[in-house]
């Protein structure tokens, strides 16, 4: 997460006037905000991980502080690659399967 924070802060020190998000709500607007949004959110779950949370309640604590999220399925699978956790088996349900 440090080289994602790092590159974040070079984008931030270009200055950019409009700044297109790989994943993101086409409908939002193509603001820099998102640099700041999107650092707020790594030093949120690089906070939460620093808890060693278990894989459910990673995600349970970053969907519930981040709920607008357009795709939540890489929140499941990053806390299991982020802890060291295998991923189980899929099943019907799974918060994995959520919104893909």
């Amino acid at each position: 997460m440090e080289s994602w924070l790092a590159a974040l802060d070079v984008l931030d020190s270009l200055g950019p006037r409009f700044v297109v998000a790989g994943h993101k709500n086409r409908d939002l607007p193509d603001d820099p905000a998102i640099i700041d949004e999107t650092r707020q959110y790594l030093r949120d779950a690089q906070r939460l991980l620093a808890e060693k949370p278990t894989p459910q309640q990673f995600f349970d604590e970053i969907t519930a502080r981040y709920p607008d999220r357009l795709n939540i399925g890489p929140v499941w699978y990053g806390a299991h690659g982020l802890l060291g956790v295998p991923m189980p088996e899929a099943t019907e349900g799974d918060p994995g399967q959520a919104n893909e």
